[in-house]
């Protein structure tokens, strides 16, 4: 694991402190957390490890977590009613001056917007985990 991989991940870790205050009073009565693989304009899934921590937040918190439909229960029980969709979008600009935005949507089965978090960080060429890290921090404790 390269340098920047890891500065990616240890940002994460923070991120998901505030996640956890969060989820505790919005999501109550939700089940199932329906996290499509995030894909990067490169084509990359995931390469910064974003969609893993939020599952793995989201699977501390009691939540289901489905990464694909099937994974789901039927739209036809009431279950399925339990059904949160959730959207990240993460977009870094990694020049000398690195600026890292996390937005962090999650909707019902309704298309309801339920919650959405986001939170943009910049730094002097510093370390872009710790530039995301900040980033995803201030989603969650908007």
């Amino acid at each position: 694991m390269n340098n920047r991989m890891k500065r990616v991940l240890a940002v994460f870790v923070l991120f998901l402190g505030t996640i956890t205050a969060c989820l505790s009073q919005t999501l109550d009565g939700y089940k199932y957390l329906f996290l499509p693989p995030l894909t990067y304009t490169d084509g990359s899934v995931d390469k910064w490890g974003v969609a893993e921590k939020v599952s793995q937040c989201f699977q501390r918190k009691g939540f289901i977590v489905a990464n694909y439909v099937n994974e789901l229960p039927d739209n036809k029980t009431n279950e399925y009613r339990s059904v949160l969709v959730c959207t990240i979008q993460h977009s870094a600009d990694m020049c000398d001056f690195c600026t890292n935005t996390v937005t962090i949507t999650l909707t019902n089965v309704f298309k309801e917007t339920v919650l959405t978090l986001s939170g943009k960080s910049q730094g002097l060429h510093v370390s872009l985990q710790g530039e995301l890290g900040s980033a995803t921090r201030n989603a969650l404790s908007s």
